[in-house]
């Protein structure tokens, strides 16, 4: 019939439910965010909050949100950059773009005079924001439809409500961090692919956006250390019922591969690894300096002449 995409009702239904629930309760439904990758790319599919979404006594978007006034637009801000950082295609019906608060009716013109109200221009802003984005960053819609297009960094934090994955197309990447309880989270970890310095390309929680502007202003460096199966990591502050996009730029991708571990020399330790490596690419480094390095792989003290053969499989993949 010459259709060239789907709408993705699962995605819909699940999302619209889980942002329903009380985010105390949001620990219990955690498979509502996670189940939809696992179909994501059997399709071209769009993500719809359609008009039959905001009809027949089923509320605005942001009636449908948990919580009191406060909540319910940091939840639905939140939504919207989960639906835009999502696989697919998007579509947003009418009104649901500045907040409006009545449900949609044909007989009446949309609440275009919601936008007075200060939080409501900022839903208005950060959607004009998120449009801008979505085509500027070819790591959001390059590669929409595709698998290679997303990784999850961590789908398994259901006991603090938070998701985090990658989304990629050629050579650029960005991470997404999506906090659903109200509860700050400083100090918050995650694994991330490259070196280098990451910048906070959009927050929800912004004061522009009608928020409570806590977040991420100065560049972030990602540090050695393996975590969540990536090389390096990134330390954010995560602000509440929002979600924060970062970027780097100008970073090299690192890749690894398990068969690598074929190579290490059983009886030498990890010390005797990084001399062996020193010498293949350039002049011998200073003793201490191989020992700095390490160090951010933790492996510290006598831990650097320890024979890899008794490390555990994590230790020899470090």
């Amino acid at each position: 019939l010459g259709f060239s995409m789907k709408w993705n009702m699962g995605w819909m239904h699940d999302t619209l439910g889980y942002m329903a629930h009380d985010p105390v309760h949001r620990v219990y439904h955690h498979s509502e965010l996670t189940f939809g990758l696992l179909y994501a790319f059997t399709e071209n599919f769009l993500l719809p909050f359609s008009h039959d979404e905001v009809v027949h006594g089923k509320g605005s978007m942001l009636g449908k949100m948990a919580g009191d006034d406060w909540q319910r637009f940091a939840n639905l801000r939140l939504l919207y950059i989960y639906q835009y950082t999502y696989p697919g295609a998007k579509l947003m019906f009418m009104g649901g773009e500045f907040a409006q608060g009545p449900e949609w009716n044909h007989a009446r013109a949309l609440e275009w005079g919601a936008l007075e109200g200060e939080r409501e221009r900022g839903v208005f802003a950060l959607v004009r924001d998120l449009n801008h984005l979505y085509r500027d960053e070819f790591a959001l819609h390059g590669q929409g439809f595709e698998q290679q297009g997303f990784e999850w960094i961590d789908c398994h934090d259901a006991t603090q409500s938070v998701i985090s994955y990658l989304r990629r197309a050629g050579d650029e990447c960005c991470v997404v961090v999506l906090n659903f309880t109200p509860v700050p989270r400083p100090g918050y970890r995650i694994g991330v692919p490259a070196d280098g310095n990451w910048r906070e390309l959009l927050n929800t929680d912004s004061r522009y956006y009608g928020g409570s502007d806590l977040g991420n202003g100065a560049p972030l460096a990602a540090v050695a250390g393996a975590l969540m199966g990536r090389p390096f990591s990134l330390t954010l502050t995560l602000p509440p019922l929002a979600g924060t996009m970062t970027e780097g730029k100008g970073l090299v991708i690192g890749y690894f591969a398990q068969q690598e571990l074929d190579v290490l020399q059983l009886d030498d330790g990890p010390l005797m690894h990084m001399v062996r490596l020193a010498r293949d690419v350039g002049p011998p480094g200073r003793e201490q300096e191989l020992r700095d390095f390490l160090g951010n792989f933790r492996f510290t003290g006598a831990m650097v002449n320890q024979a890899v053969g008794s490390l555990s499989g994590g230790e020899k993949a470090r």
